[in-house]
Formats: structure tokens, C-alpha cells, sequence
């Protein structure tokens, strides 16, 4: 080893967020200096938006009774899209109210015309 490779530093990281020693934050990391502080991760809470979710699924099953209850199920169910971790039964909720809503249009007509 020669004399110049025995007293350069090591590379630093390169740059990126990393913990900060000594405090535990994420900071951003230039390469050469400290930089910005992450913004704080906000937990989700997984029980978000779980009653729009059940209120929801409950539209949708009673406008196979009540047809108009499919547009609070469809209203619901875009709700319910937003929220993280929720965007499956959400479309599962617009795709039920949708089809049972038109089920039960046809159903009531149906049963309207033929009394009339």
C-alpha cells in the first residue's frame, strides 16, 4: 500500500435519506453534508374508514330491495376507494350496488307491469 491509499478517508454514502446518528431521524444526506428532515411518517390506522366500508356493502345488498339504495352504495363505495389499503372493497361496493341496483330496477318494473 502506498502512503497516498493509507491517508485517504473512506468514500462517504452516497447521497440519500438516511438516520441520523446519534438523534434517529431520517435526514437527507448530500454526500457530503446533512440536509432536510423527513417529514414524519404518519401510522394508518387500520380501522379507517372500515363503518363507511360495512355501511357500504349494506347498501349495496339492500338495494336489491330498494333500488335507489344503490346510489348510497355507489357513494359509499367511491368513499370507501379512497381510504388506504381499502381500494378492492371499494370497487367491490360500486360493482355490487351497480348490479344489484339494475337486478332490482328490472325486478320492481317486472312486477309493476305486469299489475298494471
Amino acid at each position: 500500500m502506498t502512503d497516498a491509499q493509507e491517508s485517504m478517508p473512506p468514500p462517504s454514502p452516497p447521497a440519500g435519506w438516511y438516520a441520523e446518528p446519534g438523534t434517529g431521524h431520517r435526514r437527507y444526506w448530500s454526500g457530503s453534508s446533512w440536509g432536510q428532515y423527513a417529514p414524519p411518517e404518519v401510522p394508518v390506522d387500520p380501522n379507517e374508514g372500515r363503518t363507511v366500508m360495512i355501511v357500504g356493502y349494506s347498501m349495496a345488498g339492500a338495494s336489491l330491495i330498494l333500488p335507489i339504495l344503490g346510489l348510497a352504495g355507489l357513494i359509499l363505495g367511491i368513499i370507501t376507494a379512497t381510504k388506504p389499503g381499502r381500494g378492492g372493497h371499494g370497487a367491490a361496493i360500486i360493482c355490487l350496488s351497480i348490479i344489484l341496483a339494475v337486478a332490482s330496477w328490472i325486478f320492481w318494473l317486472s312486477v309493476f307491469l305486469q299489475t298494471s
